[in-house]
Order: C-alpha cells, then sequence, then structure tokens
C-alpha cells in the first residue's frame, strides 16, 4: 500500500509478525511452504495451520481453519507465499513513512523488530514471548492491549 498510495490516508500502521526487511533477515522454514509431490496441499495446509499457534488450540477450531485455508484457490495461495521483490522492497515500505508504526513479533523477528527501533524515529516495536505466528490468538489479551495502547498514544492523540 504504502508503495502504491503512499500514507497520506494513514493514521498509522500495526505490523503483525512479519519481516521488514531490516536485518537480521528471517530463517528459512523447517518445512516446505509449497505443496509438490511428496507433499499434498492438504497436509501442507494442516501443517501451516497447526504451526501458527505456540499455544494448543481446539482440535475443531484447527479443523475449520484448515478446511477455510483449502478453500483458497491454489493460484491465490500461491501468490500469498511468493515475495517477487528483493527485502529491500519492505524495508523502502516501512521507512517510507512518518506515521506511528507498531511492530509486534514473536522472539523470531526480534532482531529486526530492535533495529527498525533503532532506525526508525515514528516506530515502536514489541516481542511477545510464547506466542507463534498467530499471535494476536495465543495471546489476544496482552495484543490487544498492546494494540489500543497505541492508538490511543499514537494515532488519536
Amino acid at each position: 500500500y504504502l508503495h502504491a498510495h503512499g500514507d497520506a490516508r494513514l493514521a498509522g500502521l500495526v505490523l503483525v509478525d512479519n519481516s521488514v526487511g531490516e536485518d537480521p533477515p528471517p530463517v528459512a522454514p523447517k518445512h516446505p511452504t509449497r505443496p509438490g509431490p511428496n507433499l499434498p496441499r492438504e497436509v501442507m495446509v494442516r501443517n501451516f495451520v497447526h504451526a501458527m499457534f505456540y499455544r494448543p488450540q481446539p482440535t475443531a477450531y484447527l479443523e475449520r481453519l484448515t478446511e477455510a485455508c483449502l478453500r483458497t484457490p491454489p493460484p491465490a495461495a500461491n501468490a500469498l507465499l511468493a515475495y517477487p521483490v528483493p527485502r529491500s522492497y519492505w524495508k523502502e515500505a516501512v521507512y517510507a513513512t512518518a506515521k506511528p508504526v507498531l511492530y509486534v513479533v514473536r522472539p523470531k523477528f526480534a532482531g529486526q523488530a530492535a533495529n527498525l527501533a533503532a532506525h526508525h524515529p515514528a516506530a515502536e516495536t514489541v516481542v511477545l514471548q510464547d506466542v507463534g505466528h498467530a499471535l494476536f490468538v495465543d495471546n489476544p489479551t496482552e495484543f490487544d492491549a498492546l494494540v489500543q495502547d497505541f492508538v490511543r498514544r499514537r494515532v488519536w492523540h
């Protein structure tokens, strides 16, 4: 959005548990992220859904998420996982705004969070412990409080 439209219509950004192009680069996934001859799509999606959480989730919830993900057409799902741009693209985007930025991540991105906080004057970062990629599900109370506080202090001030 920032590359295509700038930040004039944004009040702030909340970025959740993904690379922002800062150093250090993310470590490659341990498991394949795309289906192939040895990994059917259904198995890959099920593995992905289960891996999003640090805390155990109810089986019925995981099944509903898996079914919802499998409704995404394969070309669209592949496009969501494809990043045809260099890492610098994401860094340029986040540094292109002077709007307030909240970057909430798990320890996997702690290094990027530290660098973003050190180099972007409008950014603040939080590293949540004992959460997975879906950190807003693993720790909804803390996540919601962080976002509400950020919006109150930095966006609606």
